[in-house]
């Protein structure tokens, strides 16, 4: 269930992406490796599961601007990390269109 990886969320292709910010690409993936190790275990995040976690991520993200990583991570780590889950909550959406 993981995206095509040759593009970055934006459609940018990754190359380039991955030049400049290799944080962000390994903040994005990390989302995507816990889901697929989640879902081998039989685990399927709801929507709100998803919304609540983007809310968290996003707002320790807008701490982590400033410039001080936060648990050890890049201010760049974490911006991939949301919008990882933001790709995810977009999937879900397309999955269940009567949901909208």
């Amino acid at each position: 269930m993981l995206p095509d990886q040759s593009e970055t969320p934006s459609g940018e292709p990754l190359a380039d992406y991955l030049a400049e910010s290799p944080d962000y690409y390994a903040g994005f993936t990390s989302v995507l490796r816990e889901l697929a190790s989640a879902q081998e275990r039989g685990f399927e995040p709801t929507e709100r599961q998803l919304v609540l976690a983007v809310m968290h991520s996003a707002r320790i993200y807008t701490s982590a601007r400033s410039g001080k990583p936060i648990g050890g991570r890049s201010p760049d780590w974490l911006r991939g990390r949301v919008d990882g889950l933001r790709s995810l909550l977009r999937r879900e959406g397309a999955a269940r269109p009567w949901a909208n």
